[in-house]
């Protein structure tokens, strides 16, 4: 299993977006729609990128996950619900998650973070992860416009 040390030296390694879905997709899993891509980290080792919107609700909830061997969650943003951390802490929204070596979803507070728009949410997720892109980044909108 991954350590909490060795999932922030992932989380603090530069990134590049070598793939990404060219549309944002219905979904299977936990969202209305999803995106998915791959990200390369400087040493070689494979991410995945997975970004969920629900579109159901108003206004649309989503989270992004980038996940290290496709169960270990490196980081996560959720603007969807609270959080109740194993130790009974309630965090609310925004919050992202960090993997610490025994949790899943440790949660901590993100005040600051765009909830407005799934469009710049994503580009600061992927910025404050170090993840460079090139070209243009599938943008979504809903009936309301940008919420």
């Amino acid at each position: 299993m991954l350590s909490e040390a060795e999932a922030e030296a992932l989380y603090a390694e530069r990134k590049r977006l070598v793939k990404i879905d060219p549309d944002w997709e219905a979904s299977d899993d936990y969202g209305d729609l999803e995106l998915s891509g791959v990200v390369e980290t400087e040493s070689g080792e494979l991410l995945t990128l997975n970004c969920y919107l629900r579109v159901d609700v108003d206004p649309p909830l989503f989270w992004f996950d980038l996940i290290y061997g496709g169960t270990v969650p490196i980081r996560s943003l959720h603007m969807d619900t609270p959080h109740k951390n194993p130790d009974g802490e309630i965090v609310g929204i925004p919050h992202k998650h960090r993997w610490n070596g025994r949790h899943k979803r440790w949660a901590y507070s993100v005040p600051d973070f765009p909830r407005h728009s799934i469009n710049e949410a994503l580009k600061e997720f992927l910025r404050e992860c170090k993840i460079e892109h090139e070209g243009r980044l599938p943008e979504r909108y809903n009936l309301w416009g940008e919420f």
